[in-house]
């Protein structure tokens, strides 16, 4: 609120009064207030709809954006399966045990003798057995210290190494990770 002069007396007025309150000269209509701050609300509420309105649109087409850019790709290519005198040392049935937080799961490579790779994720079902949560396809390849295992997983292609020591196949990455051959 401000302060002008009445036209009529020169003495301070409110600028939001109707008439002076020292001479009672009318300052303004009230009907002419009424309207003009109608109008200003209308303005005002339309150029706030579309400002959000554009806001909404901006933020779908950000989200589509890094939708498309992030998206998994389910047609990862995976390069064709080598056979070579090791395949046959190495083909089997291999365990990985993972220690998690909620609990304890456990991986399951199956390397084929034709250089084809099974990997399946399992956990128990709470009677006893197990069930498999995740399964996927791919190949492996060894020379003779190191097994090489590609897979087409959720982010991409997933490329683990595993390498003997001690007569053990240790991941070339995470030292805790081993593969055990089946019994």
């Amino acid at each position: 609120m401000a302060l002008i002069n009445c036209p009529e007396c020169k003495k301070e007025v409110s600028d939001t009064a109707a008439t002076c309150p020292h001479c009672g000269f009318h300052l303004k209509k009230p009907e002419e207030k009424a309207a003009i701050h109608s109008i200003k609300a209308r303005k005002k509420s339309r150029l706030g709809i579309v400002f959000k309105t554009l806001g909404i649109v901006g933020v779908i087409v950000i989200l589509a954006a890094l939708f498309v850019k992030y998206k998994p790709s389910s047609n990862v290519s995976i390069p064709p399966a080598t056979v070579n005198q090791y395949t046959e040392k190495y083909a089997g049935g291999y365990t990985i045990v993972v220690k998690g937080n909620s609990g304890e799961s456990t991986e399951a490579y199956d390397l084929r003798d034709n250089g084809r790779a099974i990997w399946m994720w399992t956990e128990p079902d709470g009677r006893g057995g197990v069930k498999v949560g995740q399964k996927d396809k791919g190949t492996w390849s060894a020379t003779d210290t190191t097994i090489t295992i590609k897979m087409r997983g959720r982010m991409g292609l997933v490329v683990e190494e595993y390498v003997l020591q001690n007569g053990v196949l240790v991941n070339s990455q995470l030292n805790d990770r081993y593969l055990k051959p089946k019994e």
